[in-house]
Parts: structure tokens; sequence; C-alpha cells
């Protein structure tokens, strides 16, 4: 099972009322394609989502992801040098604030 499957059926098993979610990113690929590429359901997408909040209980989630999965600091700087960022400056800041604290979290390799 990919990861955004995953959180759907958490999600749904939780969920005592109907709701409506907008997913993007490469997890809305993974769920909404089938055949879609196998690194679209991974954790970097997990991890990229997360930062564009700048919520502590985040980057706890982030620690999180990082200790199920090994993640290098490379393969970090490698995903934050291609992700796309909303053009909104709120978001971007919070992103480009996330990188050292989320780099931190990274496993040496």
């Amino acid at each position: 099972m990919n990861n955004p499957l995953h959180i759907l059926q958490t999600l749904d098993r939780h969920l005592t009322a109907p709701a409506e979610i907008t997913l993007f990113g490469r997890a809305a690929l993974a769920l909404g394609y089938a055949g879609s590429p196998a690194t679209f359901a991974t954790t970097l997408d997990l991890v990229l989502t997360k930062m564009m909040r700048g919520d502590e209980n985040d980057l706890g989630d982030i620690r999180f992801l990082l200790q199920q999965e090994t993640v290098s600091a490379d393969q970090l700087r490698a995903t934050f040098t291609r992700a796309r960022v909303p053009d909104v400056p709120e978001i971007r800041e919070l992103f480009q604030a996330a990188q050292p604290k989320v780099l931190a979290l990274a496993k040496p390799h």
C-alpha cells in the first residue's frame, strides 16, 4: 500500500460525517491515476506538504516520517530544489524557514 492511500484509509476510519478534502502534489497523482510511478507515493512528498505550514506539530510529524524511512540530508536538499512551492510569499517563507529544521532531523549518511 502506498503512503497516500494509507493516510486516506486511516482518515476515513476516523471520520464521523462526510467530509471533502483537496489533494495536491504527487499524493493526488498517486491516488488519482492507476499506474502512477511508485515515487509519487513516497514519504518525501508528505514531508514537503507539511513544511509549507510552518507548524511545530508538523515538524513532529516530519520527524516521525523521517524515522520510518532512510532519507539523507542530500536527498532532502535535492527534493527542496525540485519542489513546486506556490507563489504565495507567506508559503515560500515558511518553506524556506522549515528547511534547516527538517535537515537537522535527517539521518546522517
